[in-house]
């Protein structure tokens, strides 16, 4: 596309202006997210009865002013993601995630100052727009906010009601395998799911965390946090960044198209993306906090080139990409791997070979991930190969898509490259990560499918080739604004359709509703769980100890508790991740024939040691928590519970 600007009202060419209206309008975009993130989870717990054990709206107005401060800090630090805001929101979530809990109260202060003096630059903008194209944003964000409640509901992670329905044995594996991490983690500086006893296991430990930080912070349930943080601060802050730097980094020369249309186009893709792919990035909390670190790091490969002789900012820039590839590599391997790949090839395209800085990239992005593989290696099931060249072929429709996207991306790379350095630099860094995630995607066999993992940063990588390379069509750049919106809104309209049979997840809500009438009456959805469930009268004797105690056994006789859940193995992670207290001997007894999952931590027991016990006697019992470091037991009886001190 040729540079020049065009006469007549028909032509519209984005100048730095333009760009700062596409800035502001992705930043509003992702701000009416937050708040419909919150809507939904107030009105979840709402339609099904206000429980205790909750929170109110207050807390839930503290959780939604945390991500709009992050995505307002670049509004305020200069309308772009540079070093200061880069800078402060990876402080931000290393104060989250390490801060001592009577030092977070300072996190409201500071969110609302950033909030107060975005929101008023922000609108200084946005009064600049057509009233008609902040509209259309603010309509788009809210139909693709209930679309994201539904994939929410569809899959079944993370839900805002998961304290309750983890009661009730309706929680997903996944939403208590990581809240039992991030509790142990929280109480016992451990990460372990605390099956029998604190053995530490290297999984994710940067995301756990930060929302065991979010748990502290808002003084709520584990389980509610992971509901909050994805619904309101995940993906909502995952999505505006993803605007804001596709925004950032677009050339207005080559893209002339009206500020509206530019936000809606790259909104089309993800929508695209997502309805020919995986929606991992919409419901694993880590993979989204992954993705965030991957989207910083964009802005600062773009400037480096840049940075010229003034060798302060640039190994401000270096110690930054540094932190940003080895935090993703500790929150999800496969991005951390990905992203580390992407910074070495960007700094080798810069045109001069500086070994420090590519050995500093190296070092504290790909060992990371290495070692994470060499402490873990899970495999594929049961499959002992962590190598196997073209596994992924088995998701043939997913691996196929991601292939033809890198090679069209690749193609058109070829043919429209940039021509100034710093832009040609990163196209070669993101063509680079996009292949690396995709590579690995067809040699490594990992569990639950996590080739994905690797292959959708490649496709997040190659979106962001789009704004640099100008793929826009050139009969679209012609029209008039109006026309221009239109047909893009089509485009995305016709994407999120294609989502439709991933758009089930009301019926979710009933089957939850069936399960809680069921259960004898109570005031309040909560007081049912609690009251009328094997878990919930462990939380009561729980609370009335105040938390004095070690650990916590369970019967093997305790036939309710252990085939409550759905997935069985699953009752592991119930107490830990309520309690914030390992078991001792806490996996499912032989005798309920339960097939028990490599997976999730329980390859680090010994499973037959590790069953649960018949003989609740003190002779018994004492011995075994004794070794595992628990002198203080909380034994749950099929008629109560009782405290059981091993002196």
């Amino acid at each position: 596309m040729s540079s020049d600007t065009s006469s007549g009202s028909n032509h519209i060419h984005l100048d730095a202006t333009g760009r700062s209206e596409t800035f502001a309008l992705g930043t509003l975009l992702a701000l009416v997210l937050v708040i419909c993130g919150a809507i939904y989870v107030y009105g979840l717990r709402a339609a099904l009865g206000a429980e205790t054990l909750s929170f109110g709206p207050v807390t839930l107005l503290r959780a939604a002013v945390l991500p709009s401060a992050i995505l307002l800090l670049p509004v305020v630090l200069g309308l772009r993601h540079a070093v200061a805001s880069i800078g402060a929101i990876l402080a931000l979530l290393l104060v989250l995630a390490f801060a001592p809990a009577p030092m977070l109260w300072l996190l409201d202060p500071l969110a609302a100052v950033v909030v107060l003096f975005g929101l008023w630059r922000l609108s200084t903008i946005l009064v600049r727009i057509r009233v008609a194209h902040v509209a259309i944003v603010v309509i788009l964000a809210v139909f693709a906010a209930a679309l994201l409640a539904q994939i929410n509901l569809r899959h079944n992670y993370a839900l805002p009601i998961g304290f309750e329905t983890a009661l009730i044995g309706l929680a997903h594996q996944d939403t208590l395998f990581h809240a039992a991490v991030a509790q142990n983690l929280l109480n016992a500086s451990v990460a372990s799911i605390g099956a029998d006893g604190l053995v530490p296991l290297v999984y994710h430990v940067f995301s756990h965390r930060v929302i065991a930080g979010l748990a502290t912070w808002l003084g709520i349930e584990m389980l509610h946090a992971y509901g909050v943080f994805v619904s309101v601060v995940a993906i909502p802050v995952m999505l505006g960044l993803l605007l804001q730097v596709a925004a950032q980094i677009h050339q207005p020369g080559r893209i002339r198209l009206d500020p509206t249309a530019a936000l809606l186009m790259i909104f089309g893709w993800l929508a695209l993306g997502g309805a020919l792919m995986w929606h991992s990035y919409y419901s694993s909390e880590s993979y989204t906090l992954s993705l965030w670190l991957l989207l910083l790091a964009v802005p600062l490969l773009h400037r480096l080139p840049m940075t010229g002789a003034v060798a302060a900012e640039r190994w401000v820039i270096l110690a930054l990409l540094a932190l940003t590839v080895a935090l993703a590599a500790l929150t999800k391997v496969s991005v951390g791997a990905v992203l580390a790949c992407t910074v070495a090839a960007g700094l080798v395209a810069e045109g001069r070979f500086r070994p420090k800085a590519w050995v500093l990239a190296a070092l504290c992005g790909l060992l990371p991930a290495l070692a994470v593989y060499l402490a873990y290696p899970v495999t594929q099931d049961g499959d002992a190969a962590l190598f196997k060249p073209f596994a992924f072929l088995r998701y043939s429709r997913p691996a196929v898509y991601a292939l033809l996207l890198a090679v069209i991306l690749s193609v058109l790379a070829w043919r429209h490259f940039p021509r100034d350095h710093a832009t040609r630099s990163l196209t070669l860094a993101l063509g680079a990560g996009m292949w690396a995630g995709l590579g690995a995607s067809y040699l490594v066999n990992t569990a639950a499918g996590a080739q994905y993992y690797f292959s959708d940063p490649g496709s997040w990588l190659g979106l962001l080739l789009i704004p640099l390379l100008g793929l826009v069509p050139k009969w679209l750049s012609r029209r008039q604004a109006v026309t221009q919106i239109s047909i893009v809104a089509v485009f995305v309209a016709l994407m999120l359709f294609l989502h439709d049979h991933k758009l089930r997840g009301l019926a979710r809500v009933d089957v939850i509703e069936a399960s809680l009438a069921a259960l004898p009456e109570a005031s309040t959805l909560g007081e049912r769980a609690v009251r009328h469930s094997a878990a919930g009268q462990a939380v009561l004797a729980a609370q009335i100890l105040g938390g004095e105690f070690d650990a916590i056994v369970v019967g093997g006789g305790h036939e309710v508790f252990w085939q409550t859940p759905q997935v069985c193995w699953a009752s592991s992670f119930v107490l830990p991740a309520i309690t914030g207290k390992p078991m001792v001997q806490g996996i499912i007894p032989v005798t309920y024939g339960c097939e028990i999952s490599p997976y999730y931590g329980f390859a680090d027991y010994d499973l037959s040691a590790s069953r649960a016990p018949l003989d609740l006697s003190q002779d018994a019992l004492c011995p075994v928590a004794q070794a595992r470091g628990a002198a203080r037991l909380l034994v749950v009886l099929q008629t109560g519970a009782e405290l059981l001190a091993c002196e």
